[in-house]
This record gives C-alpha cells, structure tokens and sequence, in this order.
C-alpha cells in the first residue's frame, strides 16, 4: 500500500512538472533553463509541434514560382467632350486637378512633376489640385514632388 501511495505521488509529481513547472521554465529569459534536458523530455512527453503545411503546388509551366503573373492593365474611363472623346485622366488634368493613386517611384514622380511644371507654366497664378491616395514609396521620388510642389 505505501509503495502504490508514493508510485501515485511520483506520477502527480511527474504530472506537475510536465504541465505546470515545463512550460514556465521552457519560456524563461535564463537560456540554461530552457536548454534543460529535464525541460525538454518534460515537453516532449506532454506537447507536440503540429506538422508543418505542405508548401502549396505551383504550375510547373512557370519558370520561377515567385514571380507573380503581370497585372491586367487598368481601363481608364473616357468620357464625351464637344470635341471627341478624352480619359479622365487628360480632362482633370485640363481642370488643373493631379491624381497620385499609386505606389510613388521614379516614373510616377517624373510624369507628375512634368505635370506640375506644366500647369504652373501655362499660368502661374491658378491654384494646382492634387489628390493623393498612395501607399508610399521612394522617398526620393516623394522628394522630387514635393520640392517642384
């Protein structure tokens, strides 16, 4: 009967130790602690990792996975003026309105600047609108816009 009581008390503390004293120790800012070969097996008996997800298939008539499919360009919208037709773009444009709605690189930069300096010198007393919905981007392109600002 006393060996059944501490075989009892040994698994209750076994029990203890995995559930409790492990995962306390297994998360301590001492390293030697979680290095600890009684840390380890205490984990390894109670918790296991899950299996890694299997990496997802890709066409093999790519010729590198990473690269991603080019974007479909985007159709601007044309509207009717008196003399044809002509994209919103050109007609805001015309209004002295800039859109930046778009990531800001070098390219970006450059067509808006060259926008800016088309306005301010066809009449430098009107006021330029512009309207910006970017994420971000260069930040030297940035700086090209806002000193021709």
């Amino acid at each position: 009967s006393h060996k059944i009581t501490d075989w009892r008390m040994m698994r209750v503390a076994v029990s203890f130790v995995a559930v409790v004293v492990a995962p306390v120790l297994a998360f301590s800012p001492n390293p030697s602690f979680r290095r600890s070969t009684a840390v380890q097996q205490a984990l390894s008996s109670r918790w296991t990792m899950m299996p890694d997800d299997p990496q997802p298939e890709v066409d093999p008539r790519r010729k590198d996975p990473d690269d991603k499919p080019p974007p479909s360009p985007v159709r601007m919208p044309v509207i009717d003026t008196g003399d044809g037709q002509m994209d919103v773009i050109s007609r805001l444009l015309k209004d002295r309105i800039l859109l930046l709605g778009q990531s800001v690189d070098d390219e970006v930069a450059n067509v808006l600047v060259a926008q800016l300096l088309y306005l301010a010198n066809e009449d430098p007393g009107k006021d330029i609108t512009m309207y910006i919905n970017s994420p971000g981007g260069s930040v030297s392109a940035g700086m090209a816009i806002y000193d021709t600002m």
